[in-house]
């Protein structure tokens, strides 16, 4: 039986734990997954929510991960002004796309009460979406070369 990734109670003691955990997800699970928000230990407590020592491997308190096809939505006053700004356009808009779909996929972690860990509080692993090899490989994310490959290319180019 495959180990799950994430699920609630999850803990990580560190970030780069967090991180290699997310890249295992995502290469299993054929998405791209990115931080949509964060809160580091510094603006923790220079906010003055923090009361406990937090360990500096964690690098944040609070943290959210979200599907790249989620997308974000406007709010009212928002779509007004982009309403105005296409009117008042002369020239064509250029044609653009999204990978947005609505994706209600999320994983929010916040650090432990005593500070060691980042725990999985709440979590949607749900897409709405097909996830595809063909289309996962495809992602600017997964064509960027490793830092292995790069130093390679940069040795034969020069």
């Amino acid at each position: 039986m495959e180990e799950k990734h994430f699920f609630k109670g999850k803990l990580f003691g560190s970030f780069s734990e967090l991180s290699d955990t997310k890249q295992k997800y995502e290469q299993s699970e054929k998405i791209n997954i990115s931080i949509r928000r964060s809160v580091t230990i510094e603006t923790d407590y220079k906010s003055g929510n923090r009361k406990i020592e937090v360990k500096k491997d964690l690098k944040y308190t609070g943290l959210s991960y979200i599907c790249m096809n989620s997308g974000y939505y406007l709010s009212s006053r928002e779509k007004r002004k982009l309403k105005e700004l296409e009117s008042s356009n002369d020239k064509k808009n250029r044609k653009t796309s999204t990978y947005s779909t609505g994706c209600e996929f999320f994983i929010k972690l916040n650090v432990t009460k005593d500070g060691q860990y980042l725990e999985v509080k709440d979590m949607q692993d749900k897409h709405n979406h097909d996830t595809d090899q063909i289309i996962f490989e495809n992602l600017p994310n997964q064509r960027k070369l490793s830092a292995e490959a790069a130093k390679e290319t940069e040795v034969l180019m020069g």
